[in-house]
């Protein structure tokens, strides 16, 4: 109201100036004006001035960006000093970190580590040892407050596992979600909110060789939704690395700096397990992602009374435990070699049918499997048996 600022000069009216370097950062000066609102609710108690500031979030002084206070104090200057003056107002906050850093990692190795050799006090029995991937670095972290990070841009299985070479599409690449922070509230006394850091995967760095030495081996962590015994791990991975605040309070968009891009990363594959079963007639195995292999012995005799001549030594003969001198069965080669005897094998045994088990990683032959639980096979072959064994590996 204008009758509430008679006694203020008339510029400047409220004057704010900065902690950083102590001079003017504006001046808001009082007009003889009336507003809507005090036309009908006037609040005489008190005004609300908005004052608008820039800052650079890069003028840190420090040899890596810091959040930054900012402190402002706020004054009235009148025509005549007042009987009762308030004292000067000083509001104070900190400004997150808005920088992103600057150095980008470049790798250096890569490998398989172990666990420690854990054993029991009696030497008895020791505890399997864990694998995981680690990558070497060139240069250790330069900001204290920083470490590496991950992100999985995509996956695709290995292309070898596929049956029948199957083409394998291009993945599609995931990006990591960061809020756009068009405006960002800062109040007086806001604790850190870790905006953005759940975003990519921080390195788990390694024991040092020394107190005081800087790291530059770090373990990956699995892709989140993963674990040791996932099928996914017999694929390959698309990576990328970089630096990240992680121990100062920094806004979502300049919490990691720039990237670099690895494609083919393999973590260890999960342990291939057997497991068998004992029955009263037989015994069950039980081996995922395992080729089966079945051998078979046989004889056969052959009588031919009518010849008593020795016979040449057949290589072919002896390969199936026919060859000899005392055997005459020349006939017999034309015979086991027929078109007619070889199609009745086929049909009788039912050897033209191929039936797999479709898995994630790769598909399994259970035609056996079929045969064990008495499932007929017929042309064209039924889908019984691979919806009734599914999650069977192999069964001998």
């Amino acid at each position: 109201m204008p009758t509430s600022w008679e006694t203020v000069e008339i510029s400047p009216v409220l004057c704010a100036t900065t902690a950083c370097d102590g001079r003017p950062a504006g001046i808001i000066e009082l007009k003889d004006s009336v507003s809507l609102v005090a036309l009908k609710t006037a609040d005489r108690s008190k005004i609300r001035i908005v004052f608008f500031d820039l800052v650079d979030p890069k003028s840190f002084t420090g040899e890596f960006p810091e959040p930054m206070p900012v402190s402002y104090t706020i004054k009235a200057v009148f025509k005549k000093a007042p009987q009762h003056k308030d004292p000067d107002k000083t509001l104070s906050m900190t400004l997150p970190v808005a920088v992103a850093p600057v150095q980008v990692p470049r790798l250096a190795a890569a490998g398989i580590a172990l666990s420690d050799y854990i054993k029991d006090e009696g030497y008895s029995a020791v505890k399997p040892r864990k694998k995981v991937l680690w990558v070497e670095f060139e240069e250790p972290v330069a900001n204290p407050d920083d470490d590496y990070f991950v992100f999985v841009k995509a996956y695709a299985p290995d292309s070898l596992l596929l049956a029948n070479n199957e083409p394998v599409e291009d993945p599609k690449e995931n990006i990591p979600y960061l809020p756009a922070e068009l405006i960002r509230v800062i109040t007086d006394g806001q604790p850190d909110d870790k905006a953005g850091l759940n975003a990519w995967q921080k390195l788990i760095p390694a024991k040092p060789a020394s107190e005081g030495n800087p790291v530059r081996h770090f373990m990956i962590p699995l892709p989140p939704g993963l674990n040791a015994s996932s099928d996914e791990l017999f694929g390959f991975f698309v990576c990328e690395f970089c630096v990240g605040h992680s121990r100062v309070w920094s806004t979502a968009q300049a919490r990691f700096g720039r990237a670099i891009r690895i494609t083919g990363i393999q973590h260890p594959a999960p342990q291939l397990v057997c497991l068998a079963e004992r029955r009263t007639d037989a015994i069950s195995v039980t081996a995922p992602y395992a080729n089966p292999v079945y051998n078979a012995v046989a004889s056969i005799i052959v009588k031919d009374e009518k010849k008593g001549a020795e016979v040449m030594d057949n290589s072919l003969m002896k390969e199936i435990g026919l060859g000899g001198n005392n055997k005459l069965v020349e006939n017999e080669i034309e015979i086991l070699k027929s078109y007619d005897l070889m199609e009745a094998v086929v049909n009788r045994l039912q050897l033209y049918v191929s039936v797999r088990h479709m898995g994630r990683i790769r598909d399994v032959e259970v035609q056996l499997c079929l045969a064990a639980l008495r499932l007929v096979i017929c042309l064209p072959c039924s889908v019984l048996g691979p919806v009734a064994l599914r999650g069977v590996g192999m069964v001998s």
